[in-house]
């Protein structure tokens, strides 16, 4: 994670020498870069939840990095931070930047498309079109609202049954 204002401008002055394409995460202080970042074109992966300075180089993070970020044109993709483990949570995670000044369709945007944009599969992937890989979950309420729930999953076309080891116990 590079979450610092000083190691990202270090990151973009790299980009500028070198020509090499960057994809950051972290960015906890992107916020204070943002317009750099744009005009680098690189793309950040962030966790909206990311708000404690849990070291020197977070000592600026806060909620609103995902709304300042997208108000200055940076390319990003929302993720749980560090807890791989928690990715169902990515949803939460961009309910959360809504909260906290980021507009709707550019938080779903950042779960859906800018990933699949950011790593290059958006020819497949990240939106409903024809000629994409029919991946697509449905909820029975706003997606990005940890109320709602997911009603159906298809993958790849094909619609899968919503058992998991949360609904077996649920259902004991």
């Amino acid at each position: 994670n590079i979450d610092s204002d000083n190691d990202i401008r270090q990151a973009i002055s790299l980009k500028k020498d070198t020509g090499i394409d960057l994809i950051l995460t972290g960015v906890a202080e992107g916020w204070k870069v943002a317009p750099e970042l744009a005009a680098a074109k690189i793309p950040v992966i962030i966790d909206p939840q990311e708000n404690l300075p849990g070291n020197v180089g977070k000592t600026g993070a806060t909620y609103s990095n995902a709304a300042l970020l997208s108000k200055a044109g940076v390319l990003f993709a929302i993720s749980s931070g560090n807890r791989n483990h928690n990715a169902y949570m990515v949803n939460q995670m961009a309910g959360i930047a809504v909260a906290h000044g980021l507009d709707w369709k550019q938080a779903l945007a950042a779960i859906t498309l800018n990933p699949a944009v950011i790593f290059g599969l958006e020819r497949s992937f990240g939106s409903i079109e024809k000629g994409k890989v029919a991946n697509v979950a449905v909820w029975d309420g706003d997606p990005l609202e940890t109320t709602s729930n997911t009603s159906h999953v298809i993958v790849k076309g094909v619609s899968h049954p919503l058992v998991s080891r949360r609904t077996l116990f649920r259902d004991r």
